[in-house]
């Protein structure tokens, strides 16, 4: 199906969004040994996108098929402040753990990806300075290649990574 026939994303493809999102953090843990700030961008977009999950899509195994909080949740735009959470304080310690858990796991399979790819991360990262580099979607292309999951354990199949490029100019 044509990726702009496309109205709904299913929970493996947001797995792999996520994982794909994590790969800059993973980067710099492989290469430098030292996290630095340059990957804040791809975690939120990472932690948004596991928050909604499990708030919002009902994809979390421990809190069940349930929206939790509310659409309406900016006060500042005649939203309902009181509104914005209508559940309990565990239960928002079970969102943060399973949140949490996506990240790890988000985390963790882009780490491993990139040590089983360490050679195509090297010459990405490492070119000579003279070297001509290719553009930002060329190098994405590439990249995003190394990010096309194990297969899916109930049907065989391979998952797909999502082409969302993060390489920017």
């Amino acid at each position: 199906m044509p990726q702009d026939d496309k109205y709904s994303t299913t929970r493996h493809e947001l797995l792999d969004q996520m994982a794909y999102a994590m790969g800059g953090r993973a980067a710099e843990e492989i290469v430098f040994h030292d996290p630095s700030t340059g990957a804040a961008n791809d975690i939120q977009k990472a932690s948004d996108t596991a928050r909604k999950m499990v708030t919002d899509y009902g994809m979390s195994a421990l809190l069940g098929s349930v929206k939790l909080g509310s659409d309406d949740t900016e006060p500042f735009m005649g939203g309902d402040p009181s509104a914005a959470r209508n559940y309990s304080d565990a239960t928002a310690y079970k969102i943060d753990t399973e949140v949490r858990k996506l990240l790890e796991e988000a985390h963790d399979e882009a780490f491993q990806i990139l040590v089983e790819n360490r050679d195509v991360l090297d010459r990405l990262a490492f070119r000579p300075a003279g070297e001509k580099r290719p553009c930002w979607r060329t190098r994405s292309r590439r990249f995003s290649r190394m990010f096309v999951s194990a297969p899916n354990a109930s049907t065989g199949t391979p998952r797909k990574a999502a082409n969302v490029p993060i390489f920017r100019r």
